[in-house]
């Protein structure tokens, strides 16, 4: 005996039990469920009603999330794309982000003149995220003979 098929709306909050989600993944998810369009909008509008679905919301506390893990700008839009979303990145803090990074992994009584530690740090950074900019501005506070070759 089959079960009936549970509405649009029913999936999509079995889905957000999980995870937070936004629009985009919501009628993702609910198009490759093959439910038809005009229930995808009917259960998307439903969720926007009660307050379940809201993209500026989340990608606010995505970005609020990801720059408290010392994340750059570029990580941090690559994240907000993934989930189909489109904010502002206030990215004034991004070299005092990065500074704050190198100072968790690099102490500053390390040999600063080790062209193997610098490119360590400047990887580090370059995998977080952070812009050419931000990297060398982070370096050249962070190690104080650092002369920008890299």
């Amino acid at each position: 005996m089959n079960k009936p098929r549970p509405s649009a709306l029913d999936a999509a909050l079995r889905y957000l039990k999980r995870s937070e989600r936004s629009e985009a993944e919501i009628r993702l998810f609910l198009a490759q469920k093959e439910y038809p369009q005009s229930e995808i909008n009917e259960g998307v509008g439903s969720l926007k009603q009660y307050g379940y679905l809201d993209d500026q919301g989340l990608a606010k506390r995505i970005i609020e999330f990801k720059q408290k893990k010392l994340v750059g700008d570029l990580v941090i839009q690559q994240t907000l794309d993934q989930k189909g979303l489109e904010a502002e990145i206030d990215s004034e803090d991004g070299v005092t982000r990065a500074k704050k990074l190198l100072s968790l992994k690099f102490h500053t009584d390390q040999d600063t003149n080790d062209p193997k530690v610098i490119g360590k740090a400047a990887r580090l950074l370059g995998s977080r995220g952070f812009r050419e900019d931000e990297i060398r501005e982070a370096l050249e506070s962070h190690f104080k003979n650092f002369e920008a070759g890299f």
